[in-house]
């Protein structure tokens, strides 16, 4: 709202140059301002049409102004000045016609065309028209047309005065949204699917479009999810007016037993539509890295006995793949571990780091690695 506002004063700012009509208007038509303005929303402009019958007084009083809801505040005409003779004020009926046309806004589209004849009484000096103003519900650009005035009839009609022409700005108040995912991070169903929702905030109003896409991370995206870690993804996202989430899905490969991720992004919003939130998101294959990493830690408690601690100081330990799979010891794991044998046994003594609150472990810790860095010195002499 605070955006319109600004757009509703700098309008108002370039009608400060207009004044109340000199005496020279006198037996002619205007309007009451060169310029108008009006919300979409609003449904309607009413706009005066002056036909000059006296002098009005210069005042500070009378300069125009705009409004936002869709009615236009014109000149007010001057009290009569005490001192004109009776003669000077224009009688008689008269009248003109006034026609909508077209400028970057169009008729039927953004505006209903209107025409007509105004007839105005011998005491009348002021007739409205409305004109309707179409809200389609799409953002667009603010636009333009113009109403014009034409033909005036009467015997005492001077002609047409300035402005005989009114520009109307049609200020779009309407609110696509903003559009994120719902959430940074996703993770892999059991179906191998990872399913995405992207969401539309803080307006709802038309038709928008945007794309989203994948980007590697640890994980490579490829055509077919048997040779890649997921199905690479590009396409267009279009919500309809008032629909405010759609869902992602994105294919992954089930085999694979170790984390990985991609990230997807979105782009290319439609004019008006901004990025929310959460523009990208980490997509997480086989579960979390946090989820990995406590099952981790459940597994090493299974050792936390000093029987757990001395049968894995006297196994030879191998590695594993990028499927988890474990890879048999190596002639250089067999090399190390017979190297390493007897730190091995000798630390697997140290109490478990569960045994009252892991004191005892962190003290006889000490001790061990003291020990370890006096026979060190005693060896480097």
């Amino acid at each position: 709202m605070l955006a319109l506002v600004e757009k509703v004063q700098n309008i108002q700012s370039r009608c400060q140059t207009e004044f109340p009509p000199a005496s020279s208007l006198v037996g002619k038509f205007t309007f009451a301002s060169q310029s108008y303005s009006v919300l979409e929303s609003a449904g309607k402009l009413d706009i005066d049409i002056l036909f000059h019958r006296k002098p009005p007084l210069k005042s500070p009083l009378n300069s125009p102004q705009i409004q936002m809801n869709g009615s236009a505040v014109s000149y007010q005409p001057g009290e009569e000045d005490k001192t004109k003779e009776e003669s000077d004020i224009v009688k008689g009926a008269v009248s003109v016609l006034y026609e909508t046309r077209d400028g970057s806004a169009k008729k039927s589209t953004e505006y209903e065309y209107t025409q007509g004849k105004l007839a105005f009484a011998e005491d009348e000096s002021r007739k409205s028209i409305s004109i309707p103003i179409i809200n389609d519900n799409e953002y667009e650009n603010d636009m333009e047309f113009y109403v014009i005035l034409k033909n005036p009839e009467g015997e005492s009609v001077e002609g047409l005065g300035d402005p005989s022409i009114a520009r109307v700005t049609i200020i779009d108040d309407d609110e696509p949204g903003e559009f994120s995912f719902d959430k940074a991070s996703y993770s892999a169903d059991s179906n191998g699917m990872i399913r995405a929702t992207v969401v539309r905030t803080k307006g709802s109003d038309g038709v928008v479009t945007l794309q989203y896409y994948t980007l590697d991370g640890s994980a490579f995206g490829g055509d077919n999810v048997r040779t890649a870690d997921f199905k690479r993804a590009s396409s267009t996202l279009c919500f309809k007016h008032g629909e405010t989430s759609k869902q992602i899905l994105i294919q992954v490969n089930k085999d694979i037993s170790t984390y990985k991720n991609f990230v997807m992004n979105l782009k290319n919003l439609s004019l008006g539509a901004k990025l929310g939130e959460y523009p990208a998101a980490v997509a997480n294959i086989n579960g979390d890295e946090i989820a990995d990493r406590v099952a981790n830690l459940i597994t090493d408690s299974e050792d936390e006995t000093w029987m757990g601690q001395i049968r894995s100081a006297m196994t030879v330990g191998g590695d594993e793949d990028e499927k988890g799979n474990v890879i048999p010891p190596s002639m250089i794991d067999y090399l190390l571990h017979f190297i390493s044998f007897f730190w091995k046994v000798l630390f697997a003594f140290v109490p478990p780091k569960n045994i009252l609150g892991g004191w005892p472990a962190f003290v006889t810790s000490l001790v061990l690695i003291g020990v370890l860095t006096a026979l060190v010195e005693q060896v480097s002499i």
